[in-house]
């Protein structure tokens, strides 16, 4: 950036081994806040120039060539880190790279995410933190809903996605600094003889233990080859078979399902819980009786399933669970009775319904054929 050798020299020479180093690196696309950290910069400047618990943060990524607002973010914190109470304690690291990115992931304790729910897609740079010692620091989006078990790392902000931008993202910089202030710089800091904290090697180990068997590529590829591939390959030796005998088969049936699908509907015949109501106590059960008219298709050629899910703010249902029903009755002239149990196994507002799908062994998935009934 055309600084000169000893400017940047006494700059780097700063760098403490002992401080805890916050690390984010990625692109530096707006939604991911990268200077949600500095939101208040006088409670910022606090936290970083603790003699007794010294805290630098080192930033690192790209913008798109034509993200303006993305490389307007880079610009800022450059500035920042020039300005007398961050000299020393921020760092922005030019040329990121995949090599870049290893020694970054290496050498942080912390890894910070900032991204504004629910527009992460994924965020593999947190992934890779746990096999690395590090711990991660993040909103409950992307991966880590799923990796965060609330004793391997931290986790921010409120779940819930918020049409006030400027109010989400002061509620959630308030709470990272408390997290800062009151958990991880605390943790981290409260060593023993050995300098060693007892607390932050429980997180970290707990972080190595939960997340590295799951979150890794050789995971994603097992799961791909078993659950996709090996499947695949069965079902097209199955299918090609006998010159095509199971093929020429269920495209037969297919045209059966395409003809008969419109004459097919769901009607909810009846509910009943063990309490005469539809507040349930914990463990009790909750009974549905379908009706199903399938016209010239067979219950062997339908599934009918109990939708299961859980109301979110401001956001679509979080989908739970299916359970499959049973036809209990055969009605006569195409019509069947289908009942179910629904038994929550937790607590809290949940929604329910039913829906129908054409049902045949050799359809790779159930909704290969893009049908689906909903109950009325």
């Amino acid at each position: 950036n055309g600084m000169g050798v000893l400017q940047t020299r006494k700059i780097v020479n700063v760098l403490n081994p002992d401080a805890l180093i916050i690390g984010f690196a990625r692109r530096f696309a707006t939604y991911k806040r990268a200077t949600m950290i500095f939101r208040d910069k006088e409670r910022f400047i606090k936290l970083l120039n603790n003699p007794e618990r010294p805290v630098q943060i080192v930033f690192a990524g790209k913008a798109h060539p034509k993200d303006e607002p993305g490389q307007d973010l880079i610009r800022q914190i450059w500035e920042l880190s020039q300005q007398e109470p961050f000299k020393g304690k921020i760092f922005i690291v030019d040329g990121y790279d995949i090599n870049m990115a290893r020694h970054l992931i290496a050498g942080t304790d912390v890894w910070l995410n900032t991204p504004r729910r629910p527009h992460e897609a994924s965020g593999t740079s947190g992934q890779k933190v746990p096999m690395n010692g590090g711990i991660n620091l993040s909103v409950l989006d992307g991966w880590w809903v799923e990796g965060y078990n609330g004793k391997n790392g931290w986790a921010f902000g409120d779940g819930e996605v918020h049409d006030n931008h400027e109010l989400h993202d002061t509620l959630d910089s308030i709470e990272l600094y408390e997290l800062l202030e009151n958990e991880i710089i605390p943790a981290y800091f409260n060593k023993d003889e050995n300098g060693i904290s007892s607390d932050w090697m429980k997180i970290m180990i707990e972080s190595m233990k939960s997340n590295i068997p799951v979150f890794t590529t050789s995971r994603m590829v097992k799961d791909y080859i078993e659950k996709l591939y090996i499947p695949a390959i069965d079902n097209n030796e199955k299918i090609s078979a006998n010159k095509f005998k199971a093929a020429k088969e269920l495209s037969k049936w297919k045209q059966k399902i395409e003809r008969a699908w419109s004459s097919v509907s769901l009607t909810l015949e009846e509910q009943n819980t063990d309490n005469g109501n539809q507040v349930l106590k914990y463990g009790a059960k909750f009974e549905v009786s379908l009706l199903a008219k399938l016209g010239d298709l067979k219950p062997e050629d339908v599934l009918v399933e109990i939708y299961l899910s859980r109301p979110h703010k401001n956001e679509s249902d979080d989908y739970i669970l299916t359970i499959t029903m049973e036809m209990t009755e055969d009605l006569g002239r195409g019509k069947y009775r289908y009942k179910g149990c629904i038994e929550p196994k937790d607590s809290g507002l949940f929604k329910y319904t039913a829906r129908i799908v054409p049902k045949h062994k050799h359809l790779t998935h159930k909704h290969e054929t893009k049908m689906i009934t909903w109950v009325e």
